[in-house]
């Protein structure tokens, strides 16, 4: 998408191996390091060539990028074709949500702008094996399923916010009853067949056009006008995010969502001459960083106090047969190897790089990460405890000899 000049890295964890390279292989999407001892996976993806179906939808509601009602439904149709293809490979996805959806562009297509764009691309997965560590921790919900309820609350959303993905909101009514609503009835009844076919029913219905990758609702007339304005400030706006990125580009686990924030705020004024600048600007991604710095430094507290007292009661179990007392100087090495321990940890790589724009309940999201690195500090003291045990037995030993 324009202006997304980054690498996105995100991480996901894995129980099967030998599945995850199968999934890997059906995929073939960015380039991977796989961690086998901590089973998990990390991506490196090129944000300027690949696309979240999330950060799509949120950057059509914010009017930054253009794409028609023929693009949409189009788009709908891969998925739910991608989804049936993959359980004809005998590969299912448990925890599909829109952040794990991307648009993967081919090589001799250009990127979604500020004004119409036709894109050639195809539909990549990740995180198969992956909780939605963000969300629910018990949800597993076959892809099959989900992907209905992804497309409903999108189709939803535009209803109550009134996006008709063309630039003549008159026929905002009738887009609603004759295609938004069909297509959200059917996903409701379930089933990815007949969704599929519905929507391929309907891209007949309103004259589907190939070339233009529009419908009958699609104005092209109309859009001429309008993107004779936004063609005049493509150039500016391109700057604008090139040096947004220069200006920002320290905070590469969070960019995405700094991004976001930005194109919204382009949004704004992306259909007037030019856009009026004051220095409340970039108030709200101050505030946003500013949350997240709280957000990190809260996590460190909480896991420094969690080593602290997971560790004692550890020790008070692991020792409470033995005579020896454990030093205070002994104590704090076991708690700093365990610190280092969870701070090497690659599943909190899932939370840092996640796209925290898109958190509805950070007190959820906080509960989770806290029960995550509870039961890992426990492990690991575990672990170390029992190590400490077992030196302390065998210096015992030696002087004994």
């Amino acid at each position: 998408m324009l202006g997304f000049k980054f690498q996105q890295c995100p991480y996901y964890s894995y129980v099967n191996f030998n599945l995850l390279q199968q999934q890997l292989n059906y995929e073939n999407f960015g380039d991977t390091q796989i961690d086998h001892e901590q089973q998990m996976i990390e991506y490196f993806i090129d944000g300027s060539r690949c696309l979240r179906l999330q950060d799509l939808i949120y950057s059509i509601e914010v009017k930054f990028t253009k794409f028609h009602l023929g693009q949409l439904l189009v788009l709908f149709q891969k998925i739910l074709e991608k989804i049936f293809q993959m359980e004809q490979q005998e590969l299912e996805h448990n925890f599909l949500d829109q952040t794990r959806i991307w648009l993967t562009l081919e090589q001799n297509s250009p990127p979604l702008k500020i004004t119409y764009q036709t894109i050639q691309y195809k539909i990549n997965f990740t995180g198969y094996q992956c909780k939605l560590y963000e969300n629910d921790l018990d949800e597993s919900i076959k892809a099959s399923e989900k992907i209905l309820i992804i497309i409903s609350s999108i189709l939803q959303e535009f209803k109550e916010k009134r996006i008709a993905c063309n630039n003549d909101n008159t026929n905002l009514q009738k887009i609603v009853n004759e295609i938004y609503d069909p297509i959200i009835q059917q996903c409701q009844k379930g089933g990815i067949i007949e969704t599929t076919n519905i929507i391929i029913n309907l891209l007949q219905k309103f004259q589907y056009e190939n070339t233009f990758q529009t419908i009958s609702f699609d104005d092209k007339y109309l859009d001429y006008y309008s993107y004779s304005l936004r063609d005049y400030r493509l150039t500016d706006i391109k700057l604008e995010l090139d040096e947004f990125i220069n200006t920002y580009g320290q905070y590469g686990k969070q960019l995405e969502s700094i991004l976001l924030l930005k194109v919204k705020k382009i949004g704004q004024n992306l259909d007037n001459f030019y856009s009026p600048k004051n220095e409340f600007e970039n108030q709200e991604i101050e505030n946003f960083l500013n949350l997240e710095k709280q957000f990190t430094q809260q996590n460190i507290k909480e896991i420094a106090t969690f080593v602290e007292i997971l560790t004692d009661n550890s020790i008070e179990n692991n020792l409470s047969q033995y005579k020896f007392q454990i030093s205070p100087d002994d104590r704090k090495i076991i708690y700093d190897s365990i610190q280092t321990r969870v701070r090497d940890q690659k599943l909190f790589k899932y939370f840092e790089t996640y796209p925290m724009i898109f958190i509805q309940n950070r007190f959820r999201f906080q509960d989770n990460l806290r029960f995550i690195y509870q039961n890992l500090i426990k492990e690991i003291a575990e672990q170390e405890v029992e190590l400490y045990v077992e030196l302390q037995i065998l210096m015992l030993i030696d002087e004994l000899i």
